[in-house]
């Protein structure tokens, strides 16, 4: 196992791309927080908690519960902009030296940064699909709402797949 404390610490310095997902990401949470908040007094005394795989609703909750998605958004997106500032401790594949020390470190933290954006447009996505369905039941069945309901995974999923892709490539 390689010791973590012998790998160089550089200052990765972002491009335009990566300043434009962070700005996206902040202003995402924002946005969520802001149909979430106007949105609750609005909202019946009981909200959908849970929708399984037939588009059903399986759990229902006070409409209180519309803060945890927001909240939980909030929290990982907090989570991994500080984790992406210390790129020398992530695990790679290769050994980092100093040499390559800025390419790996340029990778690891743009991964991480779309997956953080995948997260938080995700969390919006359901947010928006549970705040349609508790005011709309029906609205569950819709085609819509069932494609909001895989977007979240499939987001993460591809944004995962397609940075080792890229990177292969390269």
């Amino acid at each position: 196992m390689e010791n973590n404390s012998r790998r160089p610490v550089i200052a990765i310095t972002l491009n335009d791309k990566d300043k434009a997902k962070e700005k996206l990401a902040f202003w995402l949470i924002l946005f969520l927080w802001a149909i979430t908040i106007p949105c609750y007094f609005i909202l019946p005394e009981k909200i959908p908690m849970h929708i399984n795989f037939k588009s059903e609703i399986d759990a229902w909750d006070n409409r209180t519960y519309i803060f945890m998605l927001p909240f939980i958004a909030t929290l990982i997106y907090l989570v991994l902009s500080i984790i992406n500032r210390y790129p020398q401790y992530f695990n790679y594949m290769e050994a980092v030296t100093q040499s390559n020390a800025e390419r790996l470190y340029t990778w690891g933290t743009r991964l991480l940064r779309n997956i953080k954006l995948a997260i938080v447009a995700g969390f919006s996505l359901e947010s928006f699909n549970v705040i349609a369905i508790a005011k709309y039941p029906q609205f569950s069945n819709n085609p819509l709402s069932i494609a909001m309901q895989w977007v979240p995974a499939v987001l993460i999923f591809a944004v995962t797949i397609r940075h080792f892709i890229k990177k292969n490539n390269n």
